[in-house]
């Protein structure tokens, strides 16, 4: 018979599941309009309903498959049940998964899983760069974990969203049937649990924009700082040469090299210049380096200066070790070889080791 849906009045095509015009799952909230009847035991019906995941299980059921979704996107999202369901692998990618997986958690009804993306996962991110940074070194350590957190939430979690939405409808019609075993019931209680949530996304957009103000105020900064803190580091990768040539000639001559000529460098500091570095030069056996060419604003034209100091080893013998910006002395150092300065960056764009 065809069907009168109650809720905006429109006569729906006999057959049709849905409204055409407000989207209402029909023979819930819609009433028989007088015709031919042709109606069949409830048993015939299952004639009719074809497996949406293709397995044993009594939930793979396509009318409840459908009602759990609702009517936005349902072909897409059945086909990929199916294949699901047929051992076919649980990877395929979901773009409102990768631009906004919060709001897509939210509107699929999904709310343990956008607890979880809201909550949980920056507490575990935050656990695993605790980690990182207490077994490696600071720049390894910035870099892994930026990889890992969006590894997780560019990579992994689009890929596999629709295999946990795939979950959270079977949890939905196994919830169902275990409520009752009358068709009707089933397919209401779907219709309120399943389907989209346009108030929760409507919501949730109000707050996000306000949020991700905050978290970009937080994280630009934090960001500039670490690209400024690798720009310095390169410095310091610049300078390896030239400490082993200073160490060469103090061991040598007793005394530390008055320039780069003496250190057996070539004079012209610009000789070991960098992307980001514009000079390295020795005085007095101590290292300036100076930053420019392609180095931040915040950085260009400062410098920073690696100080050497000397360690008595046995009988006569020396070495040196080293003392970068403003860090503290070596613990073993026994004697100033040359004159400390610091150089002029500020403490939060150096290395750790270089900070007070």
């Amino acid at each position: 018979m065809a069907l009168l849906c109650t809720d905006c009045g429109t006569l729906a095509a006999e057959g049709a599941r849905y409204c055409a015009q407000c989207g209402r799952l029909l023979g819930i909230q819609a009433r028989p309009v007088a015709g031919p009847s042709t109606a069949a035991p409830a048993a015939a019906t299952a004639e009719n309903r074809a497996s949406a995941a293709g397995d044993s299980d009594p939930s793979a059921d396509v009318e409840l498959f459908e009602t759990a979704i609702g009517p936005n996107r349902t072909d897409y999202y059945l086909v990929r049940f199916r294949r699901f369901a047929s051992g076919q692998g649980l990877a395929s990618w979901n773009w409102p998964a990768f631009f906004v997986p919060l709001l897509w958690f939210l509107y699929r009804k999904m709310w343990g899983y956008a607890a979880m993306y809201f909550f949980l996962l920056p507490i575990a991110m935050g656990i695993v760069l605790v980690v990182l940074f207490l077994v490696l070194p600071e720049g390894v350590a910035t870099g892994l974990g930026w990889a890992i957190q969006l590894g997780v939430v560019l990579v992994a979690l689009p890929m596999y969203a629709n295999a946990l939405y795939y979950r959270a409808v079977q949890d939905r019609i196994r919830a169902a049937q275990a409520r009752s075993s009358d068709r009707e019931l089933q397919l209401r209680a779907l219709a309120r649990a399943g389907g989209t949530s346009a108030a929760a996304f409507i919501v949730l957009l109000v707050l996000f924009v306000p949020v991700v103000g905050i978290l970009a105020a937080i994280a630009i900064p934090a960001y500039q700082d670490y690209t400024i803190r690798a720009q310095v580091s390169e410095g310091l990768n610049l300078a390896a040469p030239a400490k082993a040539a200073i160490a060469d000639a103090f061991v040598r001559s007793g005394a530390m090299p008055a320039g780069r000529a003496e250190a057996g460098l070539t004079s012209d500091g610009a000789d070991s210049a960098g992307k980001y570095v514009s000079a390295i030069d020795i005085e007095d056996g101590r290292i300036d380096i100076s930053y420019g060419g392609a180095a931040s604003s915040l950085l260009a034209g400062k410098s920073l200066s690696i100080t050497p100091y000397g360690v008595r080893g046995r009988g006569d013998t020396w070495s040196i070790v080293w003392r970068c910006g403003l860090g503290p002395v070596p613990p073993e150092a026994t004697h100033e070889v040359a004159h400390y300065q610091p150089g002029n960056i500020e403490p939060k764009y150096l290395p750790s080791a270089c900070r007070p």
